[in-house]
């Protein structure tokens, strides 16, 4: 898989350049400060994941992803940031992943799995190999035949904070209400839901929800979601917003 970095803190760079160059399976083809630059090389040069500092330059990471996804309109994007704030407005371009900073090894390699497992993987390279080296969770399994992510990665992906949300979507809480029951912003709510649906490979709370009974990261029952009794004057939040 063909990587490309931009991140304006030469630290962050160095950091994630070594954690890359260690990973089987990954060629870094290119790291850059600018994002003048990074266009430049991606309109020559076949990339398949750009990582990408959603604050380059100031605030310039989202349209450096529009740009770079007119360019190539499969590349998988990744975004990176201090701020999960900033994840509000990351989505409009449906980023693989959202990682906030300090990034682990472990947490990286996560994300790297995902991306690995949603192309096609040439016949000499071995995805159960890599995962077995890299992935944090010593259960999972990846098919050398089908490349989908088994149960046990995405289970791994989840935050203990990301399946209480989890929790209170399936009893059908609105954000506000999760909000309140953990003592969180609503903002920090929603881009729980956001990290949970990317995660889990779902756009809606009733798919997010049946998926999570499936791989058993909620507790099953003969009711997946339990609806709650809203007051007459109570307004439903949308699923996202």
């Amino acid at each position: 898989m063909k990587v490309l970095i931009v991140d304006d803190e030469f630290a962050m760079l160095l950091a994630m350049k070594r954690m890359l160059s260690n990973m089987e399976g990954v060629n870094l083809v290119g790291s850059f400060r600018d994002a003048a630059e990074a266009l430049d090389f991606v309109r020559g040069s076949n990339v398949d994941l750009a990582i990408l500092d959603i604050m380059i330059a100031g605030d310039n990471g989202l349209e450096l992803a529009r740009n770079l996804r007119s360019i190539r309109a499969e590349l998988d994007i990744v975004f990176t940031t201090s701020h999960a704030e900033f994840a509000l407005n990351a989505y409009d371009v449906y980023p693989l992943d959202y990682m906030v900073k300090p990034i682990s090894r472990i947490r990286l390699a996560q994300t790297i799995t995902r991306a690995m497992n949603k192309r096609s993987i040439s016949s000499d390279e071995s995805i159960e190999g890599w995962a077995g080296n890299h992935a944090a969770n010593e259960d999972e399994s990846i098919s050398n035949t089908s490349y989908v992510v088994e149960a046990p990665a995405l289970v791994a992906l989840l935050t203990s904070r990301e399946r209480e949300v989890l929790q209170g979507i399936a009893a059908g809480s609105t954000n506000e209400e999760i909000a309140e029951q953990l003592q969180i912003s609503l903002s920090t709510v929603k881009v729980h839901v956001r990290h949970i649906f990317s995660k889990l490979e779902v756009h809606n709370r009733v798919s997010a929800v049946a998926r999570a009974h499936d791989l058993a990261v909620i507790g099953s029952g003969s009711n997946p979601i339990i609806r709650r009794e809203k007051s007459p004057n109570k307004k439903s939040d949308s699923e996202l917003s």
